[in-house]
């Protein structure tokens, strides 16, 4: 989980730059209103935790909504088992956003994004490295490549 400070510094500044925004929480939200609302969002900010497979991240992604991502760098535990790394984001490439680590980046990180918003085609990554077509290959390609 990430501290709701993170999410208190992202909401200043779009306050501070009169920008609306809506707030969707793990776990809190209804998958149509995400899905209506991804329709016609210009860009996204993602305040990330540790993901396995990241599917809401893919949704936005998959309806061309470019992201700027405050990434995670190791899991996050109550109890003490060592450093492990993790992510927010594990599929990704430049043309879905920016990613950032650390929130004193985030203004500048935020500027750069707006700067090359309409650069980033998230949609074309999700189609070409992620739909069902090239997954099943991928699969295949694993599948036959087994020799018993």
């Amino acid at each position: 989980d990430r501290s709701i400070h993170d999410l208190r510094i992202v909401e200043k500044y779009l306050k501070m730059k009169n920008i609306d925004y809506k707030i969707f929480r793990y776990g809190h939200y209804q998958q149509n209103e995400y899905l209506d609302f991804l329709q016609y969002a210009k860009y996204g900010i993602w305040i990330g935790g540790h993901e396995t497979q990241g599917f809401a991240l893919q949704t936005a992604l998959s309806c061309n909504v470019p992201l700027l991502v405050w990434d995670v760098t190791e899991l996050s535990h109550k109890v003490n088992i060592g450093h492990h790394y993790a992510t927010a984001i594990p599929y990704w490439d430049d043309n879905c956003g920016i990613v950032f680590y650390k929130y004193d980046e985030f203004e500048e990180k935020y500027n750069i994004f707006i700067q090359k918003l309409y650069t980033f085609h998230p949609r074309e990554y999700i189609v070409n490295n992620l739909s069902i077509d090239v997954c099943s290959r991928k699969f295949l390609d694993i599948v036959n490549e087994i020799k018993i």
